[in-house]
């Protein structure tokens, strides 16, 4: 481990001078998370392992390869990016057991996704303000995480049928995990938008009067998980849309 520590903080960084990087771009850096000693913040790099039945050492970080061809030739190792030199990315990565003789086809680089201005742009219901049969959803939207991107897709889908058939399109009610979703893209700051994913905090605050009831934390959060369930099954059957059982 200290090895590889060593490895890592020698490694040499590209000038960023007039390169803007937004902060939550700096917390997708594994490598340079390592480096600095700071915890992972993502879950690319499993600090928390099993035993490895070949050897019988717990090791240090579990790195995943996700395939990328249908000749199972060519491997992703997930979310690497990093500005680490491409010749220290080589002989870092070629340290990692099992990579000793690897190919690299193409490196790791920091990116920040492209996505519109949707607190500008976008109803709640991912219609275009002005355009209202365009709609939005995913990554473009300034959504982050795959389940968002998921979510925000069977929305965008299911009211574009709608003004298909000559329905209303209707938003996701408020208090679900997807209605919260859309309220922030089209409710946000317009100056200080930033991609989110679902959280917590992003659902409506539990009145104070019952928050005292609910001290546990993890009540809490069940508490606003029922309650986003029921309320986006009840708009479901409200809007005609309720054969979409959950």
């Amino acid at each position: 481990m200290v090895h590889h520590y060593l490895a890592v903080r020698r490694f040499g960084e590209p000038s960023l001078e007039g390169v803007e990087i937004a902060e939550y771009l700096l917390a997708l850096d594994p490598p340079l998370d390592l480096a600095e000693e700071r915890p992972i913040q993502v879950g690319v790099v499993l600090l928390t392992t099993g035993t490895d039945p070949k050897t019988g050492k717990t090791p240090y970080a579990v790195v995943q390869l996700r395939q990328e061809n249908l000749r199972a030739d060519s491997y992703n190792i997930v979310g690497f990016q990093c500005h680490i030199k491409y010749g220290e990315q080589k002989r870092i990565l070629q340290m990692i057991p099992g990579l000793e003789n690897a190919e690299f086809i193409r490196f790791g680089q920091m990116h920040r996704n492209t996505y519109i201005c949707s607190p500008k742009l976008l109803r709640e219901t991912l219609q275009m303000r002005q355009h209202p049969r365009v709609l939005f959803a995913g990554q473009i939207s300034g959504i982050e995480g795959y389940t968002e991107a998921m979510a925000t897709g069977m929305i965008a889908g299911m009211n574009a049928a709608r003004l298909a058939r000559g329905l209303e399109p209707s938003p996701p009610p408020r208090e679900s995990a997807t209605g919260s979703l859309t309220f922030y893209l089209a409710n946000a700051d317009v100056k200080n938008f930033q991609p989110a994913n679902t959280t917590f905090a992003l659902l409506p605050a539990i009145e104070p009067e019952l928050r005292k009831l609910l001290k546990r934390k993890a009540d809490r959060c069940h508490f606003q998980t029922e309650r986003g369930l029921k309320a986006f099954k009840d708009w479901l059957a409200r809007i005609g849309e309720h054969e979409w059982s959950l």
